[in-house]
């Protein structure tokens, strides 16, 4: 039997045959070129997402039985069984309300897009990449290359005409960050590897800034938190770092200051103070911080009315399409922004709201999950389980303004991140495991 046929001499496992040399290579280049362009259209996201389900599938049919599961495959059996039950919760829920055919609410469909990526990444883990490769490089090199272009297109592209929702676009480039964060203080890397990686953070944050989506500026501080922790970690200088990080937070807490005194208001922020004041001095509820912040106190009410299942998507819709109507005409015209919108702009009120309790724990089990695998990661992958506390950071926060799993884009991107640490951990992983002619050389000179 050749090394190509999925001999896994340490569990004394025969794998079937695996595929030729350059088809595995046409694949993997065809899966890249996807990734690198993922950040220009939900359509080639989702033939990514796609190719990696159909991919899985056809290696974990064909090589039987699978090797023995270690921490990494444990990593990805949690992910599925997170999402898993997020859409049982959903798909019960919706069921139950008739809100299934015609669907009113976006959860179900992107709670089946997390499963079945979930399921690709479990199958990719456990059947493939068991073999010495470079594959991290070139995801690490695709996503960069994403971040690169998603700048330029925030640069050159107002808001509303992004690829998606531009809450949820983002959000994704911030999930992408998080995936280059990881590979940029990998110290097992190259030092190529590691610069490109680091440059790719450096356009994700550009792309960020540039779309204007406040709910996502939180993504630089994580990045440049990660990065004082990391310096502190491998130097064990405590002043000096303390010394770093104050200088980085003085400059970062600098640039947003210029930013929020020049005329042109890049970021946005000072549209936060404006609807506040209106709000407060007017009664007037008509801008994107004033109809938030009344569509979070009608989701907080409804909540309480019906805590452990909501009232269903209908209710919801209804509740806010008829807010401020059955008050004074005053009050009706100062609410006329909340009753364009479909949600409560918050994802944990929304499902509170759509599904009580029940809902709400589906959508903490996608929070959870990323939480727990990234415990698991810790003590074989230190850089898998940064990128997963990165992604747990950017799924909460995002989340706090938006309701992202409403945007098919969004549930793709997080899948396919959550499957992209996963590769590279095990890429990483395999690489670090002396294959079997390394064993049979020093066996030989052993003897």
């Amino acid at each position: 039997m050749s090394p190509r046929d999925g001999l896994h001499e340490e569990s004394g496992v025969t794998a079937g045959p695996n595929p030729s040399p350059w088809s595995a290579e046409l694949m993997g280049f065809v899966a890249l070129l996807f990734l690198a362009l993922a950040s220009l259209s939900s359509k080639i996201a989702g033939t990514l997402w796609a190719l990696g389900f159909m991919a899985g599938a056809v290696l974990a049919w064909r090589r039987r039985p699978w090797p023995q599961p270690d921490a990494i495959d444990r990593a990805a059996l949690l992910g599925l069984m997170c999402v898993s039950y997020a859409l049982v919760c959903w798909l019960a829920l919706a069921v139950m309300r008739e809100e299934l055919i015609p669907p009113l609410s976006a959860e179900p469909n992107s709670g089946l897009r997390l499963v079945l990526g979930a399921l690709a990444g479990l199958w990719l883990v456990r059947v493939a990449f068991r073999k010495p490769a470079r594959l991290d490089q070139g995801i690490t090199s695709a996503v960069a290359l994403a971040m690169l272009i998603a700048a330029l297109l925030s640069i050159v592209t107002p808001r509303e005409r992004l690829p998606s929702n531009a809450i949820a676009w983002a959000s994704s480039m911030g999930f992408l960050a998080c995936v280059l964060i990881g590979a940029a203080l990998d110290r097992q890397a190259a030092t190529w590897q590691r610069r490109l990686a680091g440059a790719g953070c450096f356009a994700a944050l550009i792309a960020i800034g540039a779309s204007q989506v406040r709910g996502a500026y939180p993504v630089a501080l994580w990045l440049l938190g990660v990065v004082v922790w990391d310096a502190y970690r491998k130097h064990n200088r405590p002043l000096r770092m303390l010394v770093f990080g104050a200088l980085g937070a003085c400059a970062f807490a600098g640039c947003l200051a210029v930013l929020w005194m020049h005329p042109a208001d890049p970021l946005r922020m000072r549209e936060i103070s404006t609807g506040l004041d209106r709000m407060r001095t007017e009664g007037d509820f008509n801008s994107q911080t004033g109809s938030r912040l009344y569509l979070f106190r009608l989701g907080w009410q409804t909540f309480t009315e019906s805590p452990w299942i909501g009232v269903g998507a209908h209710d919801r819709l209804r509740r806010i399409h008829s807010a401020g109507l059955d008050e004074t005409p005053q009050h009706a015209r100062a609410t006329e922004l909340v009753r364009e919108l479909g949600h409560v702009h918050n994802a944990f009120l929304h499902h509170a709201m759509d599904g009580g309790l029940l809902a709400l724990s589906g959508f903490m089990a996608t929070l959870v999950g990323l939480v727990w695998a990234g415990r698991i990661m810790g003590a074989v992958s230190p850089p898998a389980a940064l990128q997963f506390y990165g992604l747990a950071f950017v799924h909460g926060c995002t989340n706090l303004t938006n309701v992202n799993f409403a945007h098919n884009y969004y549930a793709l991107m997080y899948t396919i991140s959550v499957v992209l640490v996963l590769v590279c951990a095990r890429v990483r992983a395999t690489r670090a495991t002396p294959q079997r002619s390394d064993i049979r050389v020093v066996r030989e000179a052993s003897s």
